[in-house]
């Protein structure tokens, strides 16, 4: 059941939610991890399935150029589906 407030919202109550164990929150803790690690990120966005043509949503796209030992450029490009489950 979701707490409403009979009151404005504040800065405090908003930093109460992002620290809680929304899926939000966790999103965020997802995305700096993978930032961390040396990835360009993408955050929160939509794009066409091109097979069915219908709009679809993600939450982190990742890409981190990887150089191997014959001097050719490799990409590890990830897409990051999160899941808060507890």
């Amino acid at each position: 059941m979701v707490k409403l407030f009979d009151r404005e919202i504040e800065k405090k109550d908003i930093i109460e939610y992002l620290n809680s164990y929304s899926d939000f929150s966790f999103e965020i803790k997802v995305l700096n991890k993978v930032i961390s690690l040396g990835f360009k990120c993408e955050h929160s966005g939509t794009y066409k399935d091109p097979v069915t043509g219908v709009t679809r949503e993600f939450d982190i796209r990742a890409t981190k150029k990887i150089h191997d030992y014959d001097k050719k450029t490799l990409y590890l490009c990830l897409a990051i589906e999160c899941k808060n489950v507890r």
